[in-house]
């Protein structure tokens, strides 16, 4: 009889001590699966004191410590980096905003009179807006992409990681032109990447309706609004010195469009970190 007691004291006391040590898994985990887990520990228990007695407890108690280490340290890695990820992804909007913003402060560059050689004062320090600038829409652009991703075909994936590939390598290859180097080929051939991969995504994100709001908003600063503003001043003189009209207003439609996206973006970030967390 007093064996038995013992053995049922030890057990429950096994237990008690298995479920407190549960707490170290994140809450969802635990809600999810703490009852069985610990029911399955219960019912192993008994069967190695039966085996063994205390001996084989010992034993197995010694393994399930090294399993829930492991499998502590994997759970809370994963939901770690779900909330990372979806952070960023809500972080995406403010992105845009801000690149943005530098987009359309790069506008001011092309009202500089005289030639565009060179920039300076404030012109010179508008120029360099557009590394800033494309720098943030291509961290927007990645956060896009992740939250997204799962609602886009494979047109739709391949579309914008042009765009993102395309806004990458135009704000590097800018950074290095403004530095005195001579990659100005590469600056063009990033925004024509980009300018086409955004046109045909804003396209796509419009036709099924992508964001929360404001579809048409990416197509404002793609090559479409591009292509109207090079038509409008296609028939005026062209001159080599004065206001570039047409750069102007390309800049600062490409700056607006992204503001806009963003804070389309931003009317429903919240979901971003539901979304993700729930698929982690």
């Amino acid at each position: 009889m007093n064996t038995t007691l013992k053995s049922t004291r030890l057990l429950a006391l096994s237990e008690r001590v298995y479920r407190a040590l549960l707490i170290l898994y994140p809450a969802e985990f635990r809600r999810d699966y703490g009852q069985h887990m610990a029911q399955v520990f219960r019912d192993v228990c008994r069967d190695a004191y039966r085996q063994g007695g205390a001996f084989k407890l010992a034993n197995w108690w010694a393994a399930a410590l090294l399993d829930l280490l492991e499998t502590v340290i994997a759970e809370h890695r994963k939901v770690d980096f779900s909330m990372s990820k979806a952070r960023f992804i809500q972080w995406s909007g403010w992105f845009c905003i801000f690149g943005g913003v530098f987009f359309a402060l790069s506008s001011i560059s092309q009202l500089q009179p005289g030639s565009h050689d060179t920039f300076d004062g404030v012109y010179q320090l508008s120029v360099t807006a557009i590394v800033p600038g494309m720098a943030l829409i291509t961290l927007g652009l990645l956060g896009m992409f992740l939250r997204y991703n799962s609602a886009m075909n494979l047109f739709g994936k391949l579309a914008l990681l042009a765009a993102l590939i395309g806004a990458a390598v135009t704000a590097f290859g800018w950074l290095l032109t403004l530095t005195g180097g001579n990659f100005y080929s590469v600056f063009m051939v990033g925004l024509l990447l980009y300018l086409a991969g955004h046109t045909v995504f804003g396209g796509f994100a419009t036709t099924i309706h992508l964001l929360p709001k404001w579809n048409f908003a990416l197509l404002i600063g793609s090559a479409l609004p591009l292509t109207l503003i090079m038509l409008s001043f296609a028939n005026q003189p062209q001159e080599v010195y004065g206001t570039n009209w047409g750069s102007f207003l390309m800049l600062l439609m490409i700056g607006v469009g992204w503001m806009m996206t963003g804070v389309a973006l931003n009317s429903k970030a919240d979901e971003s970190i539901q979304a993700v967390t729930a698929a982690g």
